[in-house]
């Protein structure tokens, strides 16, 4: 195919249209169609400077970076990035000689802005377009070097390069661009998390599953792939050099945002490989110094960065790199960094100074830089902890430095090695006092620590609490044992009671999460298994039992002790707190650690959140995976995710109607309804007639006998811990039945099987219950001398004439004592059963378009036709 500039922009624009249009009704199929196609495209291009691709790849990953974003789009988007910028064996765009050789040509008088991204007039006689490798997309900071070909008008006794060097110039060339395109699709997206995934997918990933596949092919490839990404850190180091030889500094926050994106991109490839930096890590060193010319804001991101970069490489240094390194000024600058700049990025800079304080080549230097660090944070917090018991009244810069003192300590405490060896595993936290800084030494800092968050986490400021408890979560990720012991003393229950205020709780939750994703990769990435073999005591009999790490599952068995807790605060009317629970419970659940059974109810419940579509996506997400896993499991608890769903829906939203409906508005007048449990019913259950039908018969059976009263031992959630076995009133059950028949209502049906179906069912409930009903009411009328013969019309049938049937005599009756109120109140629950589920009928019927002779014809074993074919 041949795209001119303006053709090719509208392709382009056509699809990206589709991949961002959020409010447009496109299923994920057709999102997976369309980026299938922006790959095709992305991926055909010869001319890789056209600006084009860089504003597409922008757009693709606003998509994959929507939380509400379906994983297999985000997983084909980032397919795509893999094979434009890393696949190493790019078949598909190999680089044309006349493309490559017209970058020596001199570019054409035609504009540029005649033909931009944006379209332009395509009536000149030179027609640029994506693979047309011309000076209009090629400006002076990403121009690439002439490379003779034999042909092109050149003498034949030039010597000629051999295949192999076009080849690696070509490869040179690509790993220039793409270096290129990464830093501007980083400055735009403002995130480099997706470049890491892909990069360790790349140097790690080949051959994960394929037992057949040599290792001696694996091994090459891999290294293939670690000379590309050399390559590409190599073209980054260049383009970065370039930048600071023309930098003018005339605007600060666009030269600082390009800064920060050439830095981030770099610290992608630190965490995928850090001897990728190794031999690049004087260049960046100096970022340390915080004297850039770039805001302060960004001046803190960059530091984070290169303090995170100095992290991952410290433990591959050489002896001679890392007594060069830690003897001159960046341990120093370190150092200044804690006390200079944002909290933000004190942990990053403590752990820098940490790792190479733990090198075991390491000089004295950066040990004793630490220590100092460590006495004079300790100092400050043994002198202020005495001063107020309400640090919110103190001055703000007090208030601020013990802040930063805590975060500091916090983050030696997780960090440095020796701070883990010295430290007893069997420990009794309330034996821990705050000792003398003159005392104080590496075999007894983290007790001290310890101790002195206990004092701070007491103080009266939520701030300084919070601030306290962070600090102790770096404690207990480098000491599990230590947080077994605390469990003890009730500190992790008082941070998430009903008493706490909401920050700290928020502060909890975060702080369980970090504790959790901590463990798990100590555990994955083989630094559980080095720490076991240093152990002289485990044995090889004990590391056959299986008890050789018991710290892994402490983190684990922790949290589960608290998961009541963890389901109540997901009817906190805090959405933060909603969200951090849910991504806690989704941790939780994928490490195995809590009861799907028992957990799906809350999830369900969550989908009634309508006010927060955020934390509906999550959940729904969990749901679908344990959904996919255990696909009989959410029939089974549908019922008790119901009701769970109508009592949140009461505590979260207490001045709204509950509903199982959410509405919008498409903007052209009409209004589009979704049930809260549409989506679940599509992605888990609608492709099952046998998951359809039990889905149906679960929530009909709420309008049984004893629908409402089938789980006594429901837990209401939001309630006290004596009445969380407390049975739901008559008026709530009636709410709650109306609430499960909009939910039958409203499903996303494909086939009239389903309205069918409920609607065969719903005739036998009200065939038997009805008949029942009225033998019941008969007597209850009868015994009561109400309605003895029912010869004419009565009191009783007068009074429901009436406008206000409670302002009528004949309701006088109901407050004498002989009368049977608790009786009466269940057959009026029966009848509004009934009632509410006539309604439902109806409604299906006229919905569905179904008529009287269909439903009676219509039998549940009946073979499923077309969804057309059934309506009549």
């Amino acid at each position: 195919l041949f795209f001119s500039s303006s053709s090719f922009v509208v392709a382009i624009y056509f699809v990206v249209a589709v991949v961002v249009d959020d409010d447009s009704e496109i299923d994920s199929s057709s999102l997976s169609r369309s980026c299938s196609f922006m790959k095709s495209i992305l991926s055909s291009l010869s001319n890789l400077n056209y600006g084009g691709r860089t504003a597409a790849c922008s757009v693709m990953l606003q998509r994959a970076a929507d939380p509400k974003e379906d994983d297999g789009v985000r997983d084909l988007i980032q397919e795509t990035f893999l094979t434009m910028w890393f696949d190493t064996e790019f078949n598909g765009t190999t680089l044309k000689k006349s493309a490559l050789a017209s970058n020596s040509k001199q570019a054409p008088t035609a504009s540029s802005g005649d033909h931009s991204a944006e379209g332009g007039d395509t009536s000149s006689s030179t027609v640029v377009t994506p693979n047309t490798a011309t000076g209009n997309t090629t400006t002076a900071s990403d121009a690439v070097s002439p490379i003779p070909f034999p042909g092109n008008g050149r003498s034949s006794s030039r010597r000629r390069k051999s295949d192999a060097v076009l080849a690696a110039e070509q490869r040179q060339i690509r790993c220039n661009v793409a270096a290129k395109q990464m830093v501007e699709v980083v400055a735009s997206s403002g995130n480099a998390d997706f470049l890491t995934d892909m990069a360790k997918e790349l140097l790690f990933g080949l051959g994960d599953g394929i037992k057949e596949r040599k290792k001696a092919e694996r091994r090459k490839k891999q290294e293939a792939a670690q000379s590309h990404c050399g390559n590409l850190v190599s073209s980054l180091i260049e383009q970065l050099l370039g930048f600071e030889e023309i930098r003018k500094h005339a605007d600060k926050t666009k030269e600082g945002q390009q800064l920060v994106a050439m830095i981030s991109t770099l610290g992608v490839f630190a965490q995928a490989s850090p001897l990728l930096i190794q031999n690049h890590l004087d260049t960046l060193l100096p970022y340390l110094k915080a004297d850039n010319g770039v805001s302060k804001e960004q001046e803190s991101a960059m530091v984070i960065v290169v303090s995170k970069i100095v992290s991952r490489v410290a433990p591959t240094l050489t002896t001679s790199d890392v007594k060069r390194v830690t003897e001159g000024s960046v341990c120093a600058d370190l150092v200044s960094i804690t006390y200079n700049l944002g909290s933000s990025t004190v942990s990053a800079a403590v752990e820098a100074l940490a790792k190479l304080a733990s090198h075991r080549d390491a000089g004295e230097g950066s040990s004793e830089k630490l220590m100092g660090l460590v006495n004079a944070f300790y100092r400050y917090l043994y002198k202020a902890k005495g001063t107020a018991d309400d640090f919110s009244a103190v001055k703000a810069n007090v208030r601020n430095n013990v802040h930063r003192a805590l975060s500091a300590l916090g983050s030696v405490c997780r960090y440095h090695e020796g701070d883990k060896k010295g430290a007893s595993d069997h420990v009794d936290p309330t034996a821990l006092v705050v000792i003398s800084p003159s005392k104080l030494s590496w075999s007894n800092l983290s007790d001290a620590c310890y101790a002195m968050f206990r004092v701070f986490i007491e103080k009266k400021d939520v701030g300084t609490k919070c601030k306290a408890l962070r600090a102790m979560c770096g404690a207990f990720i480098a000491r599990p044992r230590l947080m077994l012991a605390v469990e003890h003393t009730g500190v992790l229950s008082d941070v998430m009671s009903d008493k706490a205020h909401p920050d700290l709780i928020l502060e909890s939750l975060k702080c369980w999460c970090d504790i959790l994703l901590s463990e798990e990769r100590r555990i994955e990435s083989g630094e559980a298994k080095e720490e076991m073999d240093m152990k002289e005591s485990i044995t090889t009999s004990v590391k056959i039992s299986g008890d050789q790490d018991g710290d892994s599952t402490l983190v684990g068995g922790v949290l589960t002790q608290h998961s009541s807790r963890l389901y109540k605060l997901t009817t906190n009317t805090s959405p933060a707190i909603r969200h951090a629970c849910v991504e806690l419970i989704g941790h939780l659940l994928r490490q195995g650690l809590i009861n799907p059974m028992e957990t799906v109810p809350y999830l369900l419940a969550l989908q009634g959140d309508v006010g927060s579509p955020l934390i509906r996506q999550l959940a729904l997400k969990l749901l679908i995976k344990e959904g996919l896993k255990r696909p009989d499991m959410l029939r089974q608890r549908v019922c008790a995710g119901v009701k769970q769903a109508f009592v949140f829906q009461r505590l979260v939203y207490p001045n709204s109607t509950v509903t199982a409906v959410i509405e919008q508005d498409t903007g052209d007048g009409i209004t589009e309804t979704e049930c809260i449990f549409g989506l679940i019913f599509k992605e888990l259950i609608r492709s099952s007639r046998v998951q359809r039908q039990g889905l149906f018969k679960s929530l009909l059976s709420l309008f049984g006998a004893d629908g409402i009263d089938d789980e006594p031992s429901l837990t209401i959630i939001g309630a006290t811990k004596k009445s969380s076995q407390k049975k739901l009133s008559i008026a709530e059950q009636i709410p709650l039945l109306q609430f499960a028949t909009q939910i039958l209502g409203f499903l996303p049906y494909n086939s009239a099987q389903d309205p069918l179906f409920i609607i065969y069912n719903i005739s036998g409930v009200t065939a038997l219950q009805g008949a029942q009903f009225l033998d019941e009411f008969a007597v209850f009328t009868c015994a009561d001398r109400y309605d003895s013969e029912n010869h004419s019309e009565d009191d009783l049938e007068r009074a429901a004439k009436a406008a206000n049937p409670s302002k009528t005599k004949f309701a006088a009756i109901v407050n004498e004592p002989s009368f049977d109120l608790r009786n009466f109140g269940d057959i009026c629950l029966k009848a509004s059963s009934l009632v509410l589920l006539l309604r439902l009928k109806s409604y299906l019927k006229k919905a569905f378009n179904l008529s009287d002779t269909r439903i009676m014809e219509y039998l549940p074993s009946q073979k499923e036709k077309p969804f057309g074919e059934l309506f009549c």
